[in-house]
């Protein structure tokens, strides 16, 4: 026989359940059955679906949070940096500067150590667009290509090029 309080099994002839010490009533198993048996049912429906939800939740936290591609990309600056140390002193290089602007627009800048002097060649108004086949399409004035691109944290991948959000040391001046 099963307590209809907590859906404990007690022994024939028990007057109270030895878990709740609610009063046991020696009538009809059939019914004590079927009350054990849903509260078994409450006591696995629940945590699934509890868990259910959570996962649920949970996704739709992370697709708001993650927002687009577009937003990843907007108003960042992505740095590629070639420029080399000597004997604790910078040789030749160069760092490249990226950033993308809504309406497609971007901003590209060069920033060239020649000695001890650095020179900044940027190009006016480059454009981009993001194809649908994980391909970026970047245009300047004075070339144009298409390449395989992905973002991976505070890194961005344009083709073999790996650019970081975070501003090298080596750019050791406020850009222009």
């Amino acid at each position: 026989m099963f307590c209809q309080q907590c859906g404990h099994q007690v022994n024939e002839g028990v007057a109270f359940c030895p878990i709740c010490g609610e009063p046991m009533q020696q009538n009809n198993t059939t019914q004590e059955v079927v009350v054990s048996s849903n509260r078994r049912l409450w006591k696995i429906l629940i945590p699934a679906i509890g868990g259910t939800l959570l996962i649920l939740i949970l996704v739709l936290v992370l697709s708001l949070s993650s927002g687009s591609v577009e937003d990843q990309l907007v108003g960042e600056k992505w740095y590629y940096d070639t420029v080399e140390l000597y004997f604790g002193q910078y040789s030749s290089g160069a760092i490249e500067v990226l950033e993308f602007h809504e309406n497609n627009e971007a901003e590209l800048e060069y920033y060239v150590l020649s000695g001890d002097e650095w020179y900044c060649k940027s190009d006016s108004s480059p454009s981009w667009e993001l194809l649908e086949d994980n391909t970026l399409h970047f245009r300047g004035n004075y070339y144009e290509w298409e390449t395989e691109w992905h973002i991976d944290g505070d890194e961005l991948t344009i083709g073999s090029t790996v650019y970081t959000s975070d501003k090298p040391d080596t750019l050791d001046f406020d850009e222009q």
